[in-house]
């Protein structure tokens, strides 16, 4: 019992940590455009406790509850689950299997966030490329276009020639 109660709260700290984290980095969905102010007395902040009972916009974000119901509701569930386990299988149905079914959401949502992170830092570093045939930085653009244009110029003159040759050939 001891352990496994044990492993449910390291579980539930781990997943604490994760959500937390977002929280410090500002990535909770919503939490720059949509996290109003609770009502007073309380202070914004990460689950604090009147987020089990009050939410609007996105306080609290979804993830951020799931850790609120971690520590509040699915902790003692499970301990009192092993501590008195019945043939019925209560102690996964309301104990063990609410953790675990919390910290999978919060570690595919970290995932999600973090993925989310990463591409909006490539589109972003894509953007602030010139794309212009002009925007010439480095020497292998130059060279580039300078073999662009080279080449061009020796079409053009062969074209030309050609062109005076059948000119004088049909004169």
């Amino acid at each position: 019992m001891d352990k496994g109660t044990l492993a449910g709260l390291a579980k539930y700290q781990e997943a604490n940590g994760i959500v937390h984290q977002l929280y410090k980095e500002g990535l909770l969905t919503g939490q720059k455009t949509n996290r109003p102010a609770p009502p007073a007395p309380e202070k914004e902040g990460y689950a604090y406790f009147a987020q089990l009972f009050w939410s609007k916009g996105n306080s609290p974000a979804a993830i951020e509850l799931k850790v609120l119901e971690m520590h509040e509701n699915d902790l003692a569930k499970m301990h009192v689950g092993l501590a008195h386990v019945n043939p019925g299988g209560w102690t996964y149905t309301e104990g063990w299997g609410p953790i675990n079914r919390a910290y999978v959401e919060i570690q595919d949502e970290n995932t999600r966030i973090r993925e989310m992170v990463a591409l909006q830092e490539r589109v972003k570093n894509l953007e602030s490329k010139k794309t212009s045939l002009l925007d010439l930085d480095g020497t292998a653009e130059k060279i580039s276009l300078g073999g662009l244009g080279g080449g061009m110029l020796l079409a053009g003159t062969l074209a030309l020639a050609g062109w005076r040759k059948r000119k004088q050939s049909e004169a």
